[in-house]
């Protein structure tokens, strides 16, 4: 009796569908992969045509196919062709009747003869101009603006009873950051029913007069078949800012636009930066309306990697969220490479299952041979290992989805757009590495990750993050080491800078290179910006050391004091030279927290002489106390230099006497009497007195 029952259908990744093709007529058709249990059960055969009756009524022809890698014991049909799944609407785990196609008895073809056909009147093409969401994620807001801005371009009743000031032709000038969504905003306004379309950016070429005679060419043809679109991508490079005059083109585009009137020509344009864009299109009507498409925060990325799914494999609410939160700065265009990476990963792994899958079945299967002459011919063979329940457990269980470990893969090869140049590879330095740090960690991750991980806690009670944070302290005592335990542990985006490394000889450059820097971190927030010797680029101007300029000072001031361009940066800033710190800098509002480092105690010294003989064979007469003691005054530098050097001689010893000692005391104390402290009772001293009254917080 032929089985009727619902089938779980299962896709199969596109990668090994290919391998699995035959190269007979079959080939290129929509496939369903039956056991060949199942195949009988159902009453067909490999090749026969069947129907797949789904919940909905809609129903799908396939072709019935054997299949090794189809469970036998589960009602299960693998669907083959993913461009074709989508085609007919079929889901991965959705229920499906299949059934055997019945042939049909095919009507005999008739020829028709066609004299004259009556012409009608074109179909009116659809009204609505507004543009769907569909594709689009984390962009809702920019979305309604232009909505708005179509509709009353196009909408009839408007232009009705609208004065004729509100319908006047306008434009819109998207702007943000590469790989936001610009372009493909333009995209979608591009599939509106427009009677013409006009890429301007593709059209303006040539000597000054002939793009003019080009731009009003585009004017007078887009009025002529409205409603119509004019679109400028990457307006900077056609427009540029321009600080010695009016620019010719931007004037004759502003005299264009006023041309128009009420027409229903709609203008668009986008750059990456407004401040690359000639003024006088800013400061007419030419771009009324600027819309910022910024870098997403959490909620949008979550909304662009659920759109992404819809590409390839699924991804688990959880996932997608946890992945949100983690991938700061990504924008739309990062988080595509990341879940293709993350996809490549999913894909990877299930094809490595279904290896395994099918290796498993051939050590029990072999094709065309009973199971009793088999089992004659191989008594004295060597019975295979099991396999471990781990894996079998794993290739039952494996959905095809991709998997939170399968971005954590990815996340180490694709970085975020905005990190591009600047961006250090995060240093997997942790606060286990740093001896005597508790105080200053507890101190760095009230400030570091209250922001940015208790947000909500800290508005409750009405607490203000802090801008700045500046260490200081003598060389050596791991101020940089805690910027990049930071870095680690916070698992935000940062930015390292050495202060020197921005000074140029050219006039303007340092300030444009500081400028820089806080935008891209702005880019990509929340993040924290690490200045390295930052007194190189905000010494005082009576210190004599300020080497780039009051420029320069000023510009950092103003880059740290914007109220809305800081929110989610921070700055944290390292020095050996308070003393020569301009005090403007030093001022309520910029660095909040003020931590002194200093010479390691006795406590941390040990720990840092533990963590310096890690992994080092050491004598039974070396006490790692004693050592404490007998550094004291050594910086952490210091101290780990000792066990280098150290290590050094005792391989000198073994090389020299062919044993095998391990490092002992009188190694330490050799490396001791080499390595000199360089800071002295004095300059410790001096860092202790040096006060901003109550701002400091010595630790």
């Amino acid at each position: 009796m032929t089985d009727i029952s619902p089938f779980t259908l299962q896709r199969k990744q596109a990668a090994a569908a290919r391998t699995t093709q035959s190269t007979n007529s079959l080939h290129g058709g929509l496939r369903v992969s039956l056991s060949m249990k199942n195949l009988k059960a159902t009453g067909l055969e490999h090749g026969d045509y069947c129907r797949l009756q789904m919940p909905d009524g809609s129903q799908a022809i396939c072709v019935a196919v054997f299949s090794k890698a189809a469970d036998p014991q589960k009602k299960v049909a693998i669907i083959d062709e993913p461009s074709l799944q989508e085609l007919y609407g079929l889901k991965h785990g959705e229920r499906a009747v299949i059934s055997k196609l019945e042939p049909q008895v095919l009507m005999r073809a008739e020829r028709v003869y066609v004299k004259a056909i009556d012409p009608v009147d074109d179909l009116p093409k659809p009204e609505s101009f507004e543009i769907d969401a569909e594709g689009i994620g984390g962009l809702q807001k920019q979305l309604n603006y232009l909505n708005e801005q179509l509709r009353t371009l196009t909408w009839e009743i408007r232009r009705q009873k609208y004065p004729s000031s509100l319908l006047r032709s306008t434009g819109v000038l998207l702007h943000g950051s590469k790989g936001t969504g610009k372009s493909l905003l333009l995209s979608k306004l591009a599939d509106a029913p427009w009677n013409s379309i006009f890429r301007a950016h593709e059209l303006l070429a040539g000597t000054s007069e002939k793009r003019q005679s080009t731009l009003r060419k585009i004017f007078e043809d887009a009025k002529a078949h409205q409603p119509s679109l004019i679109l400028f991508d990457k307006l900077e490079a056609f427009f540029p800012r321009n600080d010695d005059g009016v620019s010719v083109l931007a004037t004759c585009l502003a005299n264009e636009v006023e041309k128009l009137g009420t027409a229903q020509v709609l203008i668009v344009g986008t750059t990456t930066r407004l401040v690359d864009v000639d003024a006088t299109l800013r400061n007419t009507d030419v771009f009324s309306l600027e819309i910022e498409v910024p870098v997403p925060d959490g909620n949008a990325r979550v909304a662009i990697l659920k759109v992404l799914e819809r590409q390839g494999w699924p991804i688990a609410n959880e996932v997608a969220e946890t992945i949100g939160g983690r991938t700061h700065g990504f924008v739309g265009r990062d988080l595509r490479a990341l879940y293709e990476n993350a996809l490549k990963n999913a894909c990877d792994r299930h094809i490595d299952l279904e290896e395994y899958a099918q290796l498993k079945g051939s050590s029990t299967e072999c094709d065309g041979i009973p199971a009793s002459t088999r089992q004659e011919g191989l008594q004295e063979a060597t019975p295979p290992p099991e396999p471990e329940p781990s894996k079998e457990r794993e290739v039952e269980e494996q959905a095809m989805e991709v998997l939170l470990r399968d971005f954590e893969a990815a996340l180490q090869v694709v970085r975020p757009t905005a990190m591009n140049e600047v961006f250090l590879e995060t240093p997997k330095v942790r606060w286990s590495d740093i001896g005597g740090s508790e105080s200053v960690k507890e101190a760095l991750t009230e400030v570091t990750e209250w922001p940015f991980k208790h947000a909500a806690t800290m508005e409750e009670f009405n607490i203000e993050p802090e801008r700045g944070i500046l260490l200081y302290g003598p060389p050596g005592c791991s101020k940089t080491l805690c910027a990049k335990a930071v870095a680690t542990e916070s698992d935000l985006n940062f930015l390292a800078v050495k202060g020197a490394e921005l000074t140029s000889m050219y006039v303007g450059e340092t300030e444009r290179a500081v400028r820089e820097v806080f935008r891209k971190a702005r880019a990509a927030s929340p993040s924290i910006i690490f200045f390295d010797e930052i007194d190189s680029i905000a010494a005082s101007r009576e210190s004599g050391k300020q080497l780039s300029g009051l420029n320069v000072l000023t510009t950092l001031l103003n880059e740290m004091d914007g109220i809305e361009s800081m929110k989610g940066v921070l700055v944290l800033a390292a020095t050996n030279r308070p003393d020569v710190l301009d005090p403007a800098i030093m001022r309520p509002g910029r660095f909040g927290s003020i931590l002194y480092v200093g010479p390691p105690n006795l406590e941390a010294r040990r720990q840092i002489l533990a963590i310096g003989t890690r992994k080092r064979p050491l004598a039974g007469d070396v006490e790692l106390d004693e050592l404490a003691a007998l550094t004291d005054g050594y910086s952490g530098a210091e101290i780990i230099e000792i066990c280098g050097k150290a290590a050094k001689a005792t391989i000198k010893d073994r090389f020299k006497n062919g044993d095998d000692r391990k490092i002992g005391l009188e190694h330490f104390m050799d490396a001791l009497q080499r390595t000199p402290r360089a800071i002295t009772a004095e300059m410790t001293s001096s860092y202790e007195n040096w006060s901003l009254g109550d701002a400091i917080k010595k630790l």
